[in-house]
């Protein structure tokens, strides 16, 4: 197990996003591409 501060830390990295069952792989991909185009 982590240490707190190290969980937390790793627990930071991941975003939960809601996708919808229907939603495709090619669909999620867009959604990121354009996502870092923003950030960008």
């Amino acid at each position: 197990m982590f240490k707190p501060d190290k969980a937390k830390a790793i627990w930071d990295r991941f975003e939960f996003v809601y996708t919808p069952k229907h939603g495709s792989w090619l669909n999620m991909a867009e959604i990121e591409f354009v996502r870092k185009e923003i950030s960008a």
